[in-house]
């Protein structure tokens, strides 16, 4: 039987956070973000985060959240790079 495997659309807050659950879970997670980088673009404006959302952002993302990004940027730079040639 062939292990699972999850796609996400979305590099934000819910989509790591999935990411890293799901991985726990040992679930096989890619991520897809249309945004080259972090700095693409203004992101996050006027977002509340209540005490209890940010104790389960910290319990469920606790792992590696940068690492993760840093994972997706590379693959949106290769894929950018690809798509020039």
């Amino acid at each position: 039987m062939s292990k699972l495997k999850v796609i996400i659309a979305g590099a934000g807050l819910g989509g790591l956070c999935l990411a890293q659950i799901l991985r726990r879970a040992d679930v096989e997670v890619e991520i897809f973000e249309s945004d080259s980088g972090p700095w693409d673009r203004p992101q996050g404006y006027r977002l509340h985060i209540d005490r209890d959302a940010a104790a389960a952002v910290h319990h469920d993302c606790r792992y590696d959240t940068q690492g993760i990004a840093a994972d997706t940027e590379r693959r949106a730079r290769q894929d950018a790079e690809a798509l020039a040639c």
